[in-house]
């Protein structure tokens, strides 16, 4: 019977919806009701009545409540006697896609590491879809990584974010001194873009074919902080996301178009494997990242 079953039947009880509960512990709803269904298939009966977006305690979920209650103190104590963040010791295993890697998530790891300064760090930057087909495998501990669908059953989805994208150029580019930047006009530049596996170069190639316009790519490259590098020094534009230069146009070295277009978003998601146990060097790094404003 896994614990975090268990922990997120005490939200639910607790709060009455699986949606607040969802919200509460940084999970989609979908993972909520999954893992309350896992538990009434071992358990053999239901713990909740549905009524619309409504639950509450059956008759069973009330016998089982101070069970499950005292499982999760027996845990917390355990957690308590154990547990010396400095002390603690081993690998962390993070798969990370290389455009996340910059000063949001830098003070991240560097927090980290004044909490559990023994713990090893390994990061494997890939792909998103390099990086799950590692997860699948229980090859890394935690993943990061961009989605535009939903996530695989076999992980646990622990934070979702939505996170804009946008056309970035140099600040002496004519158009960053335009009020409003047509399509049809960023069409027309020299585009410095990612690879064309990679997920910001599909949603351009998605977005320009709506509006039948053509893709006239001048530069292709995989690595997101060369490709910021180059657009500093040359009059090309490419098209990320908001994370990836906001120091940079902070510091104004880059400066993002005002194009008039409907909002385009890339999902960042970090999960773990169904499988898996989350261990406390874990529960470190997950929790940063659910209170810390990295994106």
């Amino acid at each position: 019977m896994e614990l975090r079953n268990i922990m997120t039947f005490l939200k639910a009880a607790e709060l009455g919806s699986f949606s607040k509960t969802a919200e509460a512990l940084g999970y989609v709803q979908s993972t909520v009701t999954m893992q309350i269904q896992q538990l009434e298939a071992e358990l053999e009966r239901p713990l909740f009545d549905r009524c619309n977006r409504y639950i509450s305690l059956t008759a069973f979920g009330e016998e089982f409540m101070p069970l499950a209650q005292r499982m999760y103190n027996t845990q917390q104590e355990m957690y308590s006697l154990s547990t010396d963040f400095q002390a603690l010791t081993g690998t962390l295993r993070i798969g990370i896609v290389e455009s996340m890697i910059f000063d949001g998530f830098l003070r991240i790891v560097t927090e980290y590491q004044k909490h559990f300064p023994n713990v090893l760090l390994d990061f494997c930057t890939a792909s998103s879809m390099e990086i799950c087909d590692l997860l699948s495998q229980n090859r890394l501990d935690l993943a990061c990584y961009l989605s535009e669908e939903d996530t695989p059953s076999d992980f646990i989805q622990l934070l979702r974010r939505s996170v804009p994208m946008v056309f970035v150029a140099n600040p002496e580019n004519p158009l960053a001194k335009l009020e409003t930047v047509p399509l049809e006009r960023i069409a027309e530049e020299k585009l410095i873009l990612t690879e064309q596996i990679g997920i910001y170069h599909q949603i351009l190639r998605k977005l320009f074919f709506r509006h039948g316009l053509p893709i006239k790519e001048r530069l292709r490259m995989k690595n997101t902080h060369g490709i910021v590098e180059i657009l500093k020094f040359s009059g090309g534009v490419s098209f990320l996301p908001e994370y990836a230069i906001h120091q940079e146009v902070a510091l104004g070295h880059l400066a993002v178009l005002r194009c008039p277009i409907s909002d385009i978003a890339i999902t960042v998601v970090t999960a773990v494997h169904k499988d898996r146990w989350v261990s406390p060097q874990m529960q470190g790094m997950l929790d940063l990242l659910l209170q810390e404003d990295w994106l």
